[in-house]
């Protein structure tokens, strides 16, 4: 497969990305404007249990991301 054909980056690398391009964009009265916001610390996070029960799962395992 030549390199025209490869992919490179991944989708949610590049949406991921997009709020840089935001911040520098200027604001359209009527149609964008980007506000900046407070960060909120989400006290939880499922990531971790989510990931082990995929590979529990994967194992054959019943168990889902609550009972990880």
């Amino acid at each position: 497969m030549g390199a025209a054909g490869r992919r490179r980056g991944s989708r949610a690398g590049k949406d991921l990305l997009a709020p840089l391009a935001w911040r520098a964009k200027k604001p359209e009265p009527g149609k964008f404007a980007f506000v900046e916001y407070r960060h909120v610390h989400q006290g939880w996070n499922n990531c971790g249990a989510t990931s082990c029960a995929m590979v529990a799962k994967f194992q054959g395992s019943p168990a889902g991301q609550y009972d990880v």
